[in-house]
């Protein structure tokens, strides 16, 4: 619709015939009519587009939530990668619609009723920039609704980590950031929304587990160990049981996401990278703690067995999570 209103703008001078200067031919006013009737289809697509990808919560809650037939690509990828519906959004807004910024630049244009209440309440300062903000605003709106539809809450905010980095990524790389939408908020919105999915994924995956290595108790656990003159430690039954049920809740809880998050996919290096490094400072800090007051105590006559990570190899596997 944008290419034919533009070819048609470009030859409206051409195709002008005035009479007096005053008095417009009857040629001319056929075209100002189809101008006008263009500029208006024009605007409701905008409207049409933007209510297509509200409809998409429908179309994945009543499709298949988490399983894909092949070729169909219904529901939620698996590994909560980038949603394959954000890409096509963002690149009808940056690889099309920036092309015809002229022509949505026009006064005519800026003079539809249809798209000046499209883009009505937001902070651009252009109709391009009001475009983008008002449909991102529904992506972004319809990714925290579908991604509901995960079962395991980590995934969830996995999914919305991807595709928020993703939408900030794209629009800072159109260079939209410099002029359209300089003063709109978005990228200090966006940093929010991913702090906000980090934090909420970090504590879904691993504060149970942490519970588990908690040194708080370790004064009163230690004050039941006998100290032996190879320098290790003989705890009494009670100390015993303790030591083995925290290694044992760690151990089970930490396999069963290791095992989870193997398979889910961050294709971005940067923010995998963020990711990875927020999980080491969180667990293996506390790990390490544990390990160091604990790992002297004979509470097994298979030690092997409960002591299944040390804090290098468990820096190892935390290093593999979330392949691209």
């Amino acid at each position: 619709m944008l290419s034919e209103y533009n070819s048609l703008q470009k030859d409206f001078s051409r195709l002008l015939i005035t009479s007096d200067g005053y008095q417009l031919n009857p040629a001319y006013n056929k075209l100002l009519g189809l101008q006008k009737t263009m500029t208006k289809a024009c605007g409701r697509a905008f409207i049409e587009y933007d209510a297509s990808l509200s409809k998409q919560k429908e179309r994945v809650s009543h499709g298949i939530h988490l399983k894909s037939k092949k070729g169909k690509h219904k529901g939620l990828p698996s590994d909560g990668t980038v949603w394959r519906v954000s890409v096509k959004t963002l690149n009808f807004l940056l690889n099309g619609l920036l092309d015809y910024r002229q022509t949505i630049e026009h006064p005519c244009m800026q003079r539809c009723n249809e798209l000046r209440g499209f883009v009505r309440g937001n902070t651009a300062n252009t109709t391009v920039g009001s475009i983008v903000l008002t449909i991102t605003d529904t992506l972004k709106n319809t990714l925290i609704e579908i991604s509901k539809g995960y079962r395991n809450p980590s995934l969830t905010q996995i999914f919305l980590l991807n595709n928020f980095h993703f939408i900030q990524k794209r629009i800072k790389e159109s260079g939209l950031l410099s002029k359209d939408i300089k003063n709109s908020g978005f990228v200090s919105l966006y940093q929010k929304l991913m702090d906000e999915a980090q934090d909420k994924y970090s504590s879904n995956s691993w504060d149970r587990a942490l519970e588990y290595v908690s040194i708080l108790d370790s004064e009163k656990i230690l004050k039941r160990c006998e100290k032996k003159p190879d320098g290790s430690l003989e705890p009494d039954r009670w100390a015993k049981a303790s030591i083995k049920s925290k290694f044992k809740e760690f151990n089970e809880r930490f396999a069963k996401q290791y095992e989870d998050q193997s398979v889910w996919s961050v294709p971005d290096a940067d923010l995998r990278s963020q990711i990875r490094n927020r999980n080491m400072k969180k667990i293996l800090e506390a790990y390490e703690q544990f390990y160091k007051a604990y790992h002297r105590v004979q509470f097994s006559k298979n030690m092997g067995k409960h002591i299944k990570y040390t804090p290098r190899n468990l820096k190892a596997m935390l290093e593999s999570l979330l392949p691209d």
